[in-house]
């Protein structure tokens, strides 16, 4: 069992080892190579006070979060995955949305979650290949852009 109150001791977390997990998706369906957007900030007002001008005040309104972005290499062969993204991304307004439950793990060294967070009512809003280049040998990357309710760091 993971301690919650676990030291990271004089060195901090690398970003190098995590999992991601997505609803009912089995493991090589979620092998992604990089995760972006865990990131909330609050959105406020600016107003000035009775007459001062030389003083603004920020008043707090609502919470804003950036959509998570999913890379890995693309996968030529059945995703389900990616059949979810593309069945809610060609859907429209006429078909019924599913929304996920996402998690996000940051692992140490011998696989154990050192900091966890929780992804609710997640769904995909875009799908994204790489780039195509004769002159390149690169790994084409699918991105997968999700966007959910709210986010909350569970250990």
């Amino acid at each position: 069992m993971t301690n919650p109150f676990r030291d990271f001791g004089t060195h901090p977390p690398l970003g190098y080892s995590f999992d991601v997990q997505i609803g009912f998706f089995p493991g090589n369906d979620c092998n992604f190579s990089e995760v972006t957007g865990i990131s909330k900030s609050i959105t406020f007002d600016t107003v000035y006070g009775g007459g001062d001008n030389s003083s603004q005040y920020h008043l707090p309104k609502t919470t804003s979060y950036e959509p998570l972005v999913l890379k890995r290499g693309i996968i030529p062969s059945f995703s389900l995955l990616y059949e979810w993204s593309n069945f809610t991304i060609n859907g429209g307004l006429l078909s019924m949305i599913l929304p996920l439950p996402v998690f996000v793990k940051l692992l140490d060294e011998t696989g154990d979650a050192l900091v966890s967070w929780m992804f609710s009512n997640a769904y995909p809003t875009k799908l994204e290949v790489s780039e195509f280049k004769a002159a390149e040998n690169v790994v084409v990357i699918e991105s997968i852009t999700l966007n959910y309710s709210s986010f909350d760091r569970i250990i």
